[in-house]
C-alpha cells in the first residue's frame, strides 16, 4: 500500500467508518463494544495492517478469533460489522401548489 492510498484509507475509516467496498456491502468497522473507532484505534489498525501484509497476507484471513476477526482487527480491538441500511424516506405524493389567482377587489374601480 502506498502512502497516498494509505492516507486515503485512514480518512475513509475516520469519516465513514468503512471503505468504499465495505459501504457497498453495508459493512462498518467498529470497536468491539459497537462504538465508532477513535483516532487511536484507526492508527493501531493501520499499523497492524502492515503486520498482516508482512505475513504474506495471512493476517487478513479471519481465522484468528471466534469472532472472525483478522489479525489487525484483533490487535486493534475492532471488528467489521454488518449494519442495516438506513431506510429511505417514503416518497409521498407531491402536494400541488394552488396556482389559481384570486381576484383582488381592492383594485377594482366601480363606475356608476
Amino acid at each position: 500500500m502506498t502512502w497516498p492510498s494509505g492516507i486515503l484509507t485512514v480518512v475513509w475509516w475516520i469519516q465513514m467508518r468503512s471503505t468504499p467496498g465495505k459501504l457497498l456491502r453495508n459493512l462498518q468497522i467498529l470497536r468491539l463494544d459497537g462504538k465508532p473507532m477513535t483516532n487511536t484505534d484507526v492508527t493501531i489498525r493501520f499499523i497492524c495492517m502492515g503486520f498482516s501484509t508482512l505475513m504474506f497476507g495471512m493476517g487478513f484471513l479471519p481465522a484468528f478469533s471466534n469472532k472472525h476477526q483478522s489479525l489487525h482487527d484483533l490487535l486493534a480491538g475492532t471488528a467489521v460489522f454488518h449494519v442495516k441500511p438506513k431506510p429511505k424516506p417514503k416518497q409521498g405524493k407531491a402536494l400541488r401548489k394552488d396556482t389559481r389567482s384570486t381576484p383582488d377587489t381592492s383594485d377594482e374601480i366601480l363606475i356608476q
